[in-house]
């Protein structure tokens, strides 16, 4: 049985079997989560030490004590959204499984629930992979896979489309595309996780269009069968046909003779009546 697949068998369907199931790269998710905030917070903290200098120069002592106490803030709110952004990390990691069978790509996620995500193998899929410049600092071999299928225009699961509806939900919309996208983030080895769902879903298509030719081979046998029913059944009347046309003309010669050694007889009687007389 494939490691922690039980993860997902509340969703799988009787004849769905699991592949793989992963997680994403831990480091690589924690490089993305932090480094991602560093700017507002960099603006936050020097707003604060800026605003807090003003106010010192204008007002003197009293305003010195002023600013600090809005450095003291500031550095606060900030320590808060740290916190805040640490804990979120925490059960976002924790609940973030991803998952292919033979019929679907799975993703586990949530923050405080327990949400999954299906898309159909079936459905007219594209995908690629996606190596940020992170990926390629941090040489981990990480990189996301997305994947966005074009059969329901204008759906858009997870809310708010662009990267970064992906990043924090797993599914979103593209700008300039239609349908709905689908992303494992932060994956090891996603080149290779992808050519495995790409086999998975060629051997779905061979297996489908061999049922289409075995039904296809099963109705061109009932056509021929039913052919050469007819064609029997046609013969067995023709035979029938020719019998009875025997048997008639069998009748017409019996009947002939029967008339002829009438008249013989005939004949017979009034050659002797003739005689004797």
């Amino acid at each position: 049985m494939v490691e922690n697949a039980q993860i997902f068998q509340q969703v799988l369907t009787n004849d769905e079997q699991v592949i793989r199931v992963f997680k994403p790269h831990k480091g690589r998710f924690w490089a993305s989560r932090l480094l991602g905030h560093l700017p507002a917070l960099f603006f936050l903290l020097v707003f604060g030490v800026i605003f807090g200098a003003v106010i010192f120069v204008e007002a003197g002592l009293a305003g010195g004590l002023i600013a600090l106490f809005i450095i003291l803030a500031v550095f606060g709110l900030i320590l808060l959204f740290f916190g805040i952004e640490l804990l979120a990390g925490v059960l976002w990691y924790k609940n973030r499984w991803y998952c292919f069978t033979n019929r679907r790509v799975i993703i586990q996620c949530g923050i405080i629930g327990r949400n999954f995500r299906f898309l159909d193998l079936n459905q007219n899929m594209n995908s690629f992979v996606r190596i940020s410049v992170l990926d390629r600092m941090l040489r981990k071999n990480t990189g996301s896979i997305k994947f966005w299928t074009m059969m329901n225009p204008g759906m858009n699961f997870g809310g708010g489309g662009g990267w970064g509806a992906g990043h924090g939900r797993g599914m979103g919309t593209t700008p300039g595309m239609t349908g709905s996208m689908f992303y494992f983030m932060y994956v090891q080895n996603p080149h290779e996780i992808l050519r495995e769902i790409q086999d998975q879903v060629q051997n779905n298509q061979n297996q489908l269009a061999n049922l289409n030719q075995q039904q296809i081979n099963l109705m061109q046998q009932l056509v021929q069968n039913t052919s050469n029913n007819n064609a029997g059944g046609n013969m067995g009347n023709n035979n029938m046909g020719g019998m009875n046309n025997n048997q008639g003309f069998n009748n017409n010669n019996n009947n002939q003779n029967f008339n002829n050694n009438n008249n013989n007889w005939n004949n017979n009687n009034n050659n002797n009546n003739g005689n004797n007389w």
